[in-house]
This record gives C-alpha cells, structure tokens and sequence, in this order.
C-alpha cells in the first residue's frame, strides 16, 4: 500500500500552530519552504472552484467546503503531509521514493477523496493533479515549479493527473 511509503508528520508537534493555515488547519506557504531535502511533490488543483462553489454557492459555503476536502486530504493520505498553497490548490510531500505506477495509485486516491459528496453542494468538485518524481535538493522551488507545470498539463488535456520524471512527462 502507499502508505508505507510515507512517514507521519504532526503540524501541532513539528512546526507549530503559526505553520498551521487558519481556514483548513494545514500546512501554510511558509511551512512549504521547510520540504526537507529528497522529497517529492504533488499539487493539487481544484477545477472551476470559483465557478461552481464560491459564485454559485457563496464565499462561506466555499471556505467550509476547502474545509472538507483539507480534512479528507489530511486523514485519507495520512500519513502524507498535506499543504495548502493557497485559494484551492494543496500540496501533497511525498517522503520515500515513489514510482510512476505508484504516483498513478496516489493521483487516483485524491481524486476520489475530492470526488466525495460534501452536504450542500449538489455536483462532485473536480481536480488536477501533478505530481513530480523528481527529488528536492537544496531548494524546493524548481520541484514545486515542476509539481505544477504537470498539473497544468493535466488540466490541459483534460486528463486527471501528470506525473513528471525528472522534467520530463512520464
């Protein structure tokens, strides 16, 4: 299982409430920037959150609903650490090497957390996911460039996920 491939992280314990985004209770850009060395990462982008929550819904409704899927990022990836990045896209830190075959596993999982019903809301939310296999240096920024070039390509091509090896579309 994927699982195994990760190791737990406690926002509380690790980096502390300041870390801690105030809307969903994940990590925040700041807390991004501490990615240790050798991991990968995977962002996630929702589709048409403006359009089809916040306008259609309300900005309340929107907030309560990145609530719900921070929470289903954070308990049904667990033991992954889980970011937001801002507005509606996460970042997902993947700790152990991962495959591409096991990005596939990963992409789909999030995907259905995101698919789940939430109350109120009467259509399934979509997302993009990209994720990059290759490994942070000393500088997390190009990994997490790369992390959303390949969400971008996916949303792109309307397929639900891109994984990048290396640069390069795998």
């Amino acid at each position: 299982m994927i699982e195994r491939l990760f190791r737990r992280w406690s926002w509380q314990t690790e980096c502390g409430p300041k870390s801690a985004d105030a809307l969903t209770g994940l990590g925040t850009r700041s807390a991004i920037e501490a990615i240790p060395r050798g991991s990968a990462i995977g962002v996630v982008d929702l589709l048409h959150f403006r359009d089809r929550v916040n306008d259609d819904f309300g900005h309340l409704v929107g907030d309560s609903v990145l609530r719900v899927v921070a929470g289903r990022l954070r308990d049904g990836l667990a033991p992954l650490r889980v970011f937001r990045s801002g507005g509606d896209e996460f970042l997902i830190e993947i700790l152990e090497p991962l495959h591409e075959s096991d990005a596939a596993i990963l992409a789909k999982r999030i995907a259905e957390l995101v698919a789940e019903p939430i109350d109120g809301i009467d259509r399934p939310l979509e997302c993009r996911i990209g994720i990059t296999l290759r490994r942070v240096a000393d500088d997390v920024l190009p990994v997490r460039i790369e992390a959303d070039r390949a969400a971008y390509q996916a949303a792109l091509t309307e397929v639900p996920y891109v994984v990048f090896q290396d640069g390069t579309e795998g």
